[in-house]
């Protein structure tokens, strides 16, 4: 799921006191993807859950996080310098990072379709 879809699922779960329910449920899963970590920006209090939730999955599940930024620009995701860095000392301590570098497939796609580069952007 997305990281903007999954921290609106955490802050719907904290308006109706069952935060701690929901992520003991998204732990069960043996692996789990957050995709666009980024793309959306985040509110301080969705920032903040989202934290939560890395540190509580942290060493117990497999987690995969997707995202256009380097590490020096989470601190803009998480409105935050300190929890980025706690985010990243996380989420980098047993992970193999993978960095793709290129043209966008989809962009690529839509240029071959005769899409003008203009019309896209």
């Amino acid at each position: 799921m997305t990281a903007a879809d999954l921290t609106t699922m955490l802050v719907e779960s904290k308006s109706v006191d069952r935060l701690s329910r929901r992520i003991d449920q998204l732990a069960r899963f043996v692996l789990v993807i957050m995709d666009e970590l980024g793309y959306v920006p985040l509110d301080r209090a969705g920032a903040d859950l989202l934290f939560t939730f890395i540190t509580r999955v942290y060493e117990r599940r497999s987690l995969i996080v997707t995202t256009n930024l380097v590490f020096g620009r989470w601190a803009e995701v998480f409105q935050d310098a300190t929890a980025a860095a706690a985010v990243i000392d996380r989420v980098a301590h047993h992970a193999t990072i993978l960095k793709t570098e290129g043209r966008s497939y989809r962009l690529r796609a839509a240029e071959e379709a005769g899409a003008t580069t203009a019309a896209i952007r």
